[in-house]
C-alpha cells in the first residue's frame, strides 16, 4: 500500500499497533466511511457525512458542550472498529475550518492514550499564535469545569480563581517548553517536525525534548510507516 496516500486520507497507526492490523482497520474503515449509516446505528448522531476536508472521519450532528466548538468521539463499533466522529463545528469566534483541522488531529490520533500533550497538538494547527500557546491551558473537560467553579466562587472570594489558573498556567509553560524541546531535536532528523510531533506519545514527546532517542522504539510499525511517509535521519 502507498503509506503517503494513507497517511493523506487521515491513518495513523497506534503507538503499539502492528502491521496487519492497521491494514485491518484501514480496510474495515474505509467500508464505514463509504456507506456511514450501514454501521452508525446511535440514534444521538444525525446527518453523518464524510470529512470532506481530509481524515479517515466522519461528521455528524451533535450536540456539543457549551465550551466547545466541536468535538472528537472515539467511537467503537461492533466489530471492535474504533471510528472517529466528529460534531458539527459550531463556532462564531473561530472559522470553521481551523476547527475543523483542530478536531482531525485528534481523529488522527484515534488510537493514541497520550491526554498530557493532545490538546497542544491540536492547538498547533490554529493561525492565531496566541490562541496556539495559551488555548491548550486545560486538558479534560474536568479542568474546564473546575475552572468555572473557581470562577462562580470568585463572586465570594477570588483566591480560587487565581490559584488555578495559577497552576495551569505554570502546567502549560513547561508543557509548552517540553514541546519546544522536542521540535528542536526533531529538527535534526527531519524537515516535516509537526507531521512528525502529532504522531509521538506523551513520552516520546518528552524523551525527544531530552534528547533520549535510545529510549524511542524505531522497531514498532508506526516509526516504519512515518519513515516511508516522511524520511528521518535516525
Amino acid at each position: 500500500m502507498n503509506f503517503a496516500r494513507l497517511y493523506k486520507e487521515g491513518f495513523l497507526p497506534g503507538p503499539e499497533e502492528t502491521e496487519q492490523a492497521f491494514f485491518d482497520r484501514v480496510e474495515k474503515t474505509r467500508a464505514v466511511l463509504k456507506e456511514p449509516k450501514k454501521f452508525i446505528t446511535d440514534r444521538s448522531f444525525d446527518k453523518i457525512e464524510l470529512v470532506t476536508q481530509g481524515g479517515a472521519a466522519l461528521l455528524a450532528k451533535k450536540r456539543n458542550l457549551f465550551f466547545h466548538a466541536a468535538s472528537t468521539l472515539i467511537v467503537e463499533l461492533k466489530d471492535g472498529l474504533i471510528l472517529p466522529i466528529i460534531t458539527e463545528p459550531k463556532s462564531i469566534l473561530v472559522k470553521k475550518e481551523e476547527v475543523l483541522a483542530h478536531e482531525l488531529v485528534h481523529a488522527r490520533r484515534a488510537l493514541f492514550d497520550s491526554p498530557k500533550y493532545e490538546e497542544i497538538l491540536a492547538f498547533r494547527t490554529s493561525k492565531a499564535k496566541w490562541r496556539k500557546y495559551l488555548s491548550p491551558i486545560f486538558s479534560t473537560n474536568i479542568e474546564v469545569l473546575l475552572f468555572f467553579v473557581a470562577a462562580t466562587l470568585s463572586f465570594w472570594t477570588t483566591i480560587p480563581l487565581f490559584l488555578h489558573l495559577g497552576f495551569f498556567s505554570i502546567r502549560l509553560y513547561y508543557r509548552q517548553k517540553i514541546i519546544r524541546h522536542c521540535k528542536d531535536f526533531l529538527n535534526r532528523i527531519s524537515t516535516d517536525t509537526e507531521s512528525i510531533l502529532t504522531a509521538l506519545t506523551d513520552e516520546e514527546i518528552v524523551a525527544f525534548s531530552r534528547g533520549e532517542i535510545e529510549k524511542i522504539d524505531f522497531s514498532l510499525f508506526r516509526w516504519k510507516f512515518l519513515q516511508r511517509v516522511f524520511p528521518l535521519k535516525l
